[in-house]
């Protein structure tokens, strides 16, 4: 069973954290709209989904100037919630999409002899 103490420090580390997350969120909000590479922009996106390792970033181009990091961003929510579908969708694509065993015993079967 966690001490008092324990509990007191989770306590601590939680509001922490809380705090960490309301100072991200403002400085996001504090981008001018004339000053985004796009309207919708968050000043953050899950980048390399297509090369199969997605990871959160800032936007460089927005942010620049902003004391704001990748790990920042990346303790967002809202970027953990888009990080967890970009994970889904590979995961989704990588089950429907056949071997490259699979696919090399189709095309070897297929190739001519001679």
């Amino acid at each position: 069973m966690p001490s008092e103490s324990l509990k007191l420090k989770a306590a601590e580390l939680e509001k922490v954290r809380a705090q960490h997350i309301t100072m991200v969120r403002a400085l996001l909000r504090s981008i001018p709209l004339a000053r985004r590479c796009d309207p919708k922009c968050k000043g953050w996106a899950v980048f390399n989904e297509s090369e199969g390792r997605p990871e959160i970033q800032v936007c460089d181009s927005c942010t620049r100037g902003l004391p704001v990091s990748d790990y920042d961003v990346a303790v967002l929510p809202e970027a953990q919630m888009a990080l967890s579908g970009a994970l889904a969708r590979l995961t989704a694509l990588e089950a429907e999409a056949p071997t490259v065993t699979e696919e090399w015993k189709r095309w070897r079967a297929a190739e001519p002899r001679g």
